[in-house]
């Protein structure tokens, strides 16, 4: 799948030094706002926010005649980005900040499946398929568990905190969504399937 770097080439437009994969939710509004404060003067920011065709949705949107835009620009993921893209220009107006919007069809996740799992594993939930499937090159190894998500809405409390003073006031009041985002990914084809559960086999029709 394409990355950040294959869409901006698509786009023509220069690449940032610095992007930050940009779901618009707590974590990476917080790291992009932080990084407005660290680096020079003139330095540009891309927000790299991936949106995934999904087929049950898409759909609905053929019976209502709506545009093949309109699928991923109701993503849950692109809304809260674009809301959090708009904050984050309106807490840093002299920074330079572009919003990638990085559509990924059905197709294309299906076609490469084999391959993510395979490089993911001993990893094999669906949360786990959802965050390997990012366009990015480089990933941090990550595992959910009960003690650690514990841990994880405890830290979620102090950096709430920390965004409500660098002014991101809807991002701090933003709730988490990675389980719930997952499970969302992995009912694309079948409407009863959860984020944590073990991956399915997606049928090509």
């Amino acid at each position: 799948m394409g990355a950040g770097g294959d869409v901006l080439q698509a786009l023509n437009i220069s690449k940032a030094k610095v992007a930050v994969l940009f779901s618009g939710g707590l974590d990476c509004t917080v790291l992009a706002r932080l990084l407005g404060d660290i680096l020079t003067a003139g330095e540009k920011i891309d927000l790299i926010n991936v949106a995934f065709e999904n087929p049950r949705i898409a759909g609905q949107f053929v019976k209502q005649k709506r545009t093949v835009l309109d699928i991923y620009e109701e993503c849950p993921d692109r809304i809260t980005g674009r809301r959090a893209f708009e904050e984050l220009e309106e807490c840093c107006p002299e920074r330079r900040w572009r919003f990638i919007a990085a559509n990924i069809l059905f197709s294309e996740t299906s076609a490469h499946k084999d391959t993510v799992v395979a490089l993911m594993a001993p990893h094999n939930t669906e949360m786990d398929l959802s965050i390997a499937n990012t366009p990015v090159q480089d990933k941090c190894d990550f595992h959910v568990d009960d003690e650690l998500y514990g841990g994880i809405k405890a830290a979620k409390r102090v950096l709430r905190l920390v965004a409500d003073d660098l002014g991101l006031h809807g991002a701090a009041r933003e709730k988490k969504r990675a389980i719930q985002f997952c499970a969302r990914t992995a009912k694309m084809q079948s409407g009863h399937v959860k984020g944590t559960a073990a991956i399915q086999t997606f049928k090509q029709k």
